[in-house]
C-alpha cells in the first residue's frame, strides 16, 4: 500500500505541474498503448486504442480526479464524455477487462476529421493536421521537455524510468495509399502502413516535441 502511495504521489506531481500533454500524460501512470489509427481518403476513420493499465493507475486517475483530467479515458463513461466534446467524434465500441495486476481496456473511436483527435492522440492545442491535397497526416505526440517546468526534472525522470521500464507506446497509422515518407523512425513503414514505436520512459523524456509526419 505505501508503494502505491508514493507511486501515486509522483504522477500527482507530474499532473499538476503540466508535465506532458494530451496522448503523453496518461502515459505517466504506468500504462502501455497500442493505437491503430486509419484514415480514409475524405480525412474520415477509426481510431482503435488498446491499452493495459496497471490497476493502480486506476488509482491515481480517482486520486487526480480534481487536479486534472486524465487525457485517455479509461471508463466507457470517460470515452463517452470525449466523443460528446465533438459532433464529429463517436463512440463505437468499448471493453474493460480487469486482472489480478492490470486492466485492459479497448475502445474504438469513429472520426470525421482528424482534427477530432486532439486530446486523445496529441495535445488539446495540437490537433492532427489533415491536407488531402499534400496527401500527409502530421500528429504532434508530444510537446517536449523544452515546453515543460524544467524543476526537479532529475527526479521526475528517474521517477519515470521506474515505473515505466516494461511500457511500451506504439501507434499504427494506415493511410489511403503506397506510404511515400514518415517522418519518425519506429517499426518503419510497410505498403499503406507507418509505424511508430518506443519505449515510453524515453518517449516521454524526450526533450524535443516529437511530431510525426505522414505523407503517401
Amino acid at each position: 500500500m505505501r508503494e502505491r502511495e508514493v507511486r501515486a504521489g509522483g504522477v500527482r506531481r507530474i499532473l499538476r505541474r503540466g508535465m506532458v500533454g494530451g496522448f503523453v500524460l496518461t502515459l505517466a501512470a504506468c500504462l502501455s498503448v497500442d493505437g491503430e489509427l486509419t484514415v480514409e481518403p475524405d480525412g474520415s476513420g477509426v481510431l482503435a486504442l488498446h491499452y493495459d493499465v496497471a490497476n493502480e493507475t486506476l488509482f491515481v486517475g480517482e486520486a487526480v480526479a480534481d487536479e486534472a483530467r486524465m487525457p485517455l479515458p479509461l471508463r466507457r463513461d470517460d470515452f463517452q464524455s470525449s466523443a460528446d466534446t465533438d459532433e464529429r467524434l463517436q463512440l463505437a465500441s468499448y471493453r474493460m477487462r480487469r486482472g489480478s495486476e492490470r486492466t485492459s481496456v479497448e475502445a474504438e473511436l469513429a472520426f470525421d476529421h482528424p482534427e477530432a483527435l486532439a486530446g486523445l492522440i496529441t495535445p488539446v492545442e495540437a490537433p492532427p493536421r489533415f491536407d488531402p491535397e499534400r496527401r500527409s497526416l502530421t500528429i504532434r505526440l508530444s510537446e517536449g521537455a523544452r515546453a515543460r517546468d524544467q524543476q526537479d526534472d532529475t527526479q521526475v525522470a528517474e521517477l519515470l524510468e521506474r515505473a515505466l521500464v516494461d511500457e511500451v507506446v506504439r501507434i499504427e497509422v494506415s493511410l489511403p495509399d503506397q506510404v511515400r515518407e514518415s517522418t519518425v523512425t519506429g517499426e518503419g513503414v510497410s505498403a499503406e502502413r507507418a509505424v511508430f514505436s518506443a519505449p515510453t520512459a524515453a518517449f516521454l523524456l524526450s526533450r524535443e516535441p516529437v511530431e510525426w509526419t505522414v505523407t503517401w
